[in-house]
């Protein structure tokens, strides 16, 4: 989605025939690392969350059907 818009922008840019600053590529290239960067830590972090609550689920739901089926 975010490519997408800055692939749009930077079209609408050349095509008005404006030109774009090295400074202002520098910035849309930071703000794209940074994007990748926050993205690749949310994944991180749901994927650890899913299983710490995993493990977390073994660990109170075993016991209590130990009990229940005298395993």
């Amino acid at each position: 989605m975010l490519i997408e818009l800055l692939k749009k922008e930077l079209f609408q840019r050349w095509d008005k025939q404006d030109d774009i600053s090295n400074r202002e590529v520098q910035l849309l290239q930071t703000q794209m690392r940074s994007f990748k960067i926050t993205q690749f830590l949310a994944v991180m972090l749901g994927l650890f969350l899913g299983f710490v609550m995993f493990l977390s689920m073994f660990s109170t739901v075993l016991p209590f059907s130990r009990e229940l089926f005298g395993a």
